[in-house]
């Protein structure tokens, strides 16, 4: 399974945004030695080891999604995701993280649309399926459509039926905002959570 949270592109918002300030008040000359600095920054920031970074990434459990949505052909296609996230509840908008690697990125872009699949403790061979071939795991189910015409994990604990509101850089990713359209859960289920590289399920205490 492959983690894809591993960027953080405000770092490199306040950086763009310090050298256009300096730009616009004093210069070309400013801006090169700016943007030098700038420079150095970025080289700092990726000396840090990407194991290590994996490795301490791991640390923070999460709960595992499978996103997806439809090719313009009508293939029904996802991808297995854990950076997911609520952003706002008046719009309701969340997001993801997708690398720009991922099978059927184009097509994740061009769709316009996706549905947020929050996988269930027992469905870890979905989240295998997704993550090695997202391209075709779905024509192995029977599995049905959103309201948005987006393909639905069977059984899924949770799915969220998203338009894409807007997208942004995000290093070797993108992030996807999407506003929910349609959202349906299961109130008795316990979601499949990963953790150090593995599943583990969730164990209720007090």
């Amino acid at each position: 399974m492959v983690v894809v949270n591993l960027s953080c592109p405000f770092f490199k918002l306040v950086l763009n945004y310090k050298s256009h300030r300096h730009c616009a008040d004093m210069g070309t000359g400013t801006w090169r030695l700016e943007s030098q600095r700038n420079n150095a920054n970025n080289m700092s920031v990726n000396l840090i080891n990407q194991r290590e970074f994996r490795d301490a990434m791991g640390c923070f459990a999460c709960a595992v999604t499978v996103i997806s949505t439809t090719t313009p052909d009508g293939q029904a296609v996802g991808v297995t995701v854990n950076s997911f996230n609520s952003v706002s509840l008046d719009p309701p908008l969340v997001l993801f993280c997708l690398g720009r690697e991922a099978t059927k990125f184009d097509d994740f872009l061009a769709s316009g649309q996706f549905t947020v699949n929050i996988l269930r403790q027992g469905q870890d061979n979905i989240s295998n399926g997704f993550a090695a071939d997202g391209g075709n795991f779905f024509q192995t189910m029977d599995s049905y459509t959103s309201a948005l015409g987006n393909p639905l994990v069977p059984d899924a604990l949770a799915i969220f039926d998203c338009e894409t509101e807007t997208v942004h850089d995000g290093g070797d990713h993108v992030i996807l905002i999407g506003r929910v359209i349609e959202l349906r859960h299961d109130h008795e289920g316990d979601p499949l959570i990963y953790y150090r590289g593995r599943y583990c399920n969730v164990s209720f205490t007090g």
